[in-house]
């Protein structure tokens, strides 16, 4: 799916410590609810299956929140989130999951499926991903149906899908991880700079940003005037893909990278991103470091890059 141009800038952003990369390009598709976990079962478990489905057999190492290492993956590991929230009727405070490809501790993965669920009574929040290598879908169509079939069941906030980053969350190396998202984020706009650990705690109130793919749910549809009124307003370059639990808005046949050095600021992602600036939250924790500091500022910055 990307150009050449664009798989040698993609593949320039990684970033390593000796052979371990802690940070590198990649395609994402991550969903965002608000509620208890349980509330949004039936949607997580199927996002997760679907999400073993294409990437099961890759992946090497797992994690939990229980765990203060990643281990070689078990046969009982690939079951853990349907059995978590399907088959057992306890419940606790914390669900994490990392099924990662690297065989290597610390290193981020190519392929790999993130849970982050938070079940306490003053936040009750999460996230589901899916990353992939940029080049793992050739069609456009496919990753378009792909995406929403992950969230074919799930009640989800918010979500989006496109040229992201994937970096590993070991305290090692989130530090400089983000730094050196801070480093490219005026470069290439069509680039997300992903944390959805932060990310989820807005992920049921409006939209992060956009991305090529933007996924919003049917309260948003309605705020935003409905689903004619939103697609006559986003213009016939972009598409509106209607699924269960709201919209996928498509900002052209393919995802774009762009390069404001060479001018090229991807246009169709700031038409997309004005109609939904109305929806954009602007509550978003600050997450980006510009030096040993995160800085609300730069974050704010860059997650509003599109509202105009």
């Amino acid at each position: 799916m990307p150009t050449e141009k664009e798989r040698d800038i993609l593949s320039s952003l990684t970033q390593a410590d000796g052979k371990i990369v802690f940070m590198r390009a990649c395609i994402d598709i991550v969903a965002y609810w608000g509620g208890s976990a349980f509330d949004h079962a039936a949607g997580i478990v199927h996002f997760f299956e679907r999400s073993r489905d294409v990437v099961g057999s890759s992946i090497r190492m797992y994690k939990t929140e229980t765990m203060s290492r990643a281990r070689p993956i078990r046969k009982d590991s690939l079951g853990l989130v349907p059995f978590w929230f399907s088959k057992t009727k306890s419940r606790r405070d914390i669900y994490m999951l990392y099924l990662e490809s690297t065989e290597i501790e610390g290193e981020a993965s190519d392929r790999a499926f993130a849970l982050h669920a938070l079940e306490m009574k003053e936040e009750e929040v999460g996230f589901v991903r899916l990353v992939l290598p940029i080049d793992f879908v050739s069609d456009a169509k496919q990753f378009v149906a792909l995406t929403a079939s992950l969230v074919e069941k799930l009640e989800f906030g918010s979500g989006n899908a496109g040229y992201s980053v994937t970096w590993n969350t070991s305290q090692r190396f989130t530090g400089r991880s983000k730094v050196a998202m801070a480093n490219v984020r005026n470069r290439y706009p069509g680039l997300d700079l992903a944390d959805p650990g932060s990310t989820k705690y807005i992920g049921n109130t409006g939209i992060k940003s956009v991305n090529w793919l933007t996924l919003i749910n049917k309260q948003a549809v309605e705020a935003l005037g409905g689903r004619k009124k939103l697609a006559a307003a986003l213009g016939k370059d972009v598409t509106v893909h209607d699924i269960e639990h709201g919209a996928i808005i498509q900002a052209g046949p393919a995802p774009l990278l762009g390069d404001v050095n060479r001018r090229d600021n991807v246009p169709l992602y700031h038409q997309v991103g004005r109609v939904l600036a109305p929806i954009r939250s602007k509550s978003h924790p600050p997450f980006l470091k510009v030096g040993p500091l995160v800085s609300k500022t730069v974050s704010d910055e860059w997650l509003s890059r599109f509202d105009e």
